[in-house]
Parts: structure tokens; C-alpha cells; sequence
């Protein structure tokens, strides 16, 4: 990690990059000093939890490069489908804007990926203060919010089952000593990932145990080859549901 003013000293020396060249240094121009100083530059490896749901919130994200996953579950166990943001995206504002005490949805960084993280009281006196950082803001979540409802409709509300599914076919790591996949991660990791809650978890676990779709060893969950064949089925069943 490096601060703001030491990221774009690094950029102006090595790179040769103007103001002008893109909307991120434009935001960063935007900047007062006490953003700057408060703020930071982060280079995260793919899939790492950026905002895990229910964290407290301490902070708004700038994406600068790379893409985010943004998942929600409802009460009613159904999921919206990741939302992808991309670079001049901006994540946890609604709940700064809101003044939410967690985050609402997880995000995870669906490729390797740099933004900038502002401590949330900064960024609301940010806010305050600059009427253009407003209204970048507002275009960037207007934006994503029509492109998903116009790309996705009804089609994005899928069941938790669906996605916890996808994720254990996704994630499974192969053990050839033992011809087995197993997830190499705890319940409370998987819900984060997921974006699917404990309760919900647990009994999806329970329902595949019960038909066979899966095993449990040590806390692991783990499969056969013929046993992924049947998740897979399964999965396409719930996409085209």
C-alpha cells in the first residue's frame, strides 16, 4: 500500500502520466489534501474479499483497474447475480451515503485489481465540498444500476443454492492421491464469498449431504468425480429454472 501523493509521485516518474489522461487522475486532482493524506493506493491478487457483507463500513472504494463481483442475498434466500464493476467504479458509497453501519454486499475482485480506498468520514466531507465528486458518483451507481436491470431483469434473482453451487465447482481443489475436489475454506469464508448467510449455508450443505451430491470430512466439503458430474447437473437445472 502507498498513499495517494506517493502513488502519484510514482506515476509522474515512471510512467510519464498527465492529468488529463484519465478519469482517475482527474479524481485524484479533485482531491483536497486532507484526502490525499488520509487516503490509500491498494494492488490486491485476484479473488481476494475486498468488502465482506456485514463489516462494519470504514470506507468507499475507487476501482482504478481490474473488476469487482458485487453479490447480495435477499431475506428470501434468493441472490442478485454478481454485479461487475469496472475501473472509475465506485463501491461502498451507498452505504456511506446512507449512513449504514455494515456493508451490504460482498465484493470480490473478479481479476487482479488497484483502487483507491478513502476512510468513509473523509470521503463524506469529500463529498461536501465537491459538487463534480457528487456527481460522478451518482453517474457511476446510476449507471450500474439501469446497465444490470436492463441486462439481467428478473433473470438476476437466482437461488443461493445456484451460486453456492457455482462457487464449489469453481473453487474445488483436486486431490489426485485421493481422487476427491474438496474446498480448501471455512463455512464462515464460503458465506462471505458467496454472499450466502450461515443459516442458508448450512442447510444447503445438509440438503446435498442428504442426496448425495456431496461429502464432509474434517469440516471439508468434499466430492467425487461422479458427484461433480451431479452438481453440475443440478446447476444447470437452477440456471434454467
Amino acid at each position: 500500500m502507498m498513499n495517494i501523493i506517493e502513488y502519484m509521485k510514482d506515476k509522474e516518474e515512471h510512467m510519464n502520466v498527465k492529468k488529463s489522461d484519465s478519469f482517475i487522475t482527474e479524481i485524484i486532482s479533485l482531491m483536497p489534501q486532507f484526502v490525499k493524506e488520509a487516503s490509500e493506493f491498494v494492488s490486491l491478487p485476484k479473488n481476494t474479499i475486498i468488502l465482506g457483507k456485514s463489516e462494519p463500513v470504514s470506507f468507499a472504494i475507487i476501482t482504478v483497474s481490474g473488476e469487482i463481483s458485487v453479490v447480495n442475498e435477499f431475506e428470501s434466500g434468493k441472490i442478485f447475480e454478481p454485479v461487475i464493476l469496472y475501473p472509475n467504479d465506485f463501491t461502498g458509497v451507498v452505504e456511506i451515503l446512507l449512513g449504514m453501519k455494515e456493508i451490504i454486499s460482498t465484493n470480490i475482485a473478479k481479476t487482479d485489481i488497484e483502487f483507491i480506498k478513502v476512510p468513509s468520514k473523509i470521503f463524506l466531507k469529500w463529498l461536501d465540498e465537491s459538487h463534480k465528486l457528487t456527481r460522478y458518483v451518482l453517474n457511476s451507481v446510476s449507471y450500474n444500476f439501469k446497465k444490470n436491470m436492463d441486462e439481467s431483469g428478473e433473470g438476476v434473482l437466482l437461488d443461493s443454492m445456484f451460486h453456492f453451487i457455482n462457487h464449489l465447482l469453481k473453487n474445488a481443489v483436486y486431490d489426485s492421491s485421493k481422487s476427491l475436489y474438496y474446498i480448501d475454506e471455512t463455512r464462515e469464508r464460503t458465506s462471505v464469498r458467496t454472499g450466502i448467510n450461515l443459516r442458508t449455508l448450512y442447510r444447503h450443505i445438509k440438503k446435498m449431504k442428504d442426496e448425495g451430491m456431496i461429502l464432509t470430512h474434517h469440516r471439508q466439503i468434499v466430492f467425487s468425480e461422479s458427484q461433480k458430474n451431479s452438481l453440475y447437473d443440478y446447476y444447470l437445472q437452477l440456471r434454467h429454472k
